[in-house]
């Protein structure tokens, strides 16, 4: 079910702008000659967060933990050559204003207020199927949650971000 899906939104979503590999990643196909130039793309999941004529809400967390989840996938340099994605990261902003307080990877804490122009970003559990637990409470309100998955050859998605509040 899980490829399934992952098909399904590689022919959904336009491809992202991609940063040039270095010379020493390599080629996506182990070897094949094939360079991948591809950013990988991802998409978060839908057990989390619901929407209303509010916005989106982070569903079920009524005491603001909770875990953040999605899928990502690398189409390689061309279809018989898919690339691999290596990571997967996001970062939590509660915005303040029009400042935010970025969450710890560490501590699971929010920071003093700053800038919202540079995320913090935790690496997440998995690739293609990707995770990450807050076990701490969050304060109640608006925050702004970011993506970005990272394939092998250094390729990076651009950051997506979806803004949601916590009731």
């Amino acid at each position: 079910l899980l490829g399934a899906v992952a098909a399904v939104g590689v022919l959904a979503v336009a491809p992202s702008v991609a940063s040039a590999a270095p010379p020493s990643a390599g080629a996506a196909g182990g070897g094949s000659g094939c360079d991948d130039n591809s950013a990988p793309s991802s998409r978060w999941g839908h057990t989390w967060w619901g929407s209303n004529g509010d916005g989106p809400y982070w569903r079920g967390w009524e005491d603001g933990k909770g875990e953040l989840d999605g899928y990502s996938w690398d189409p390689g340099c061309d279809v018989h050559h898919n690339g691999k994605v290596a990571r997967v990261m996001i970062a939590v902003d509660r915005l303040r204003g029009s400042r935010c307080q970025h969450l710890s990877a560490g501590s699971q804490r929010l920071g003093r207020a700053g800038s919202c122009a540079r995320p913090q970003w935790i690496r997440a559990r998995g690739t293609s199927a990707w995770h990450y637990g807050i076990t701490r409470r969050l304060a109640r309100g608006r925050y702004r949650i970011h993506r970005r998955a990272v394939d092998a050859a250094g390729n990076r998605e651009r950051a997506r971000h979806m803004t949601l509040r916590i009731r």
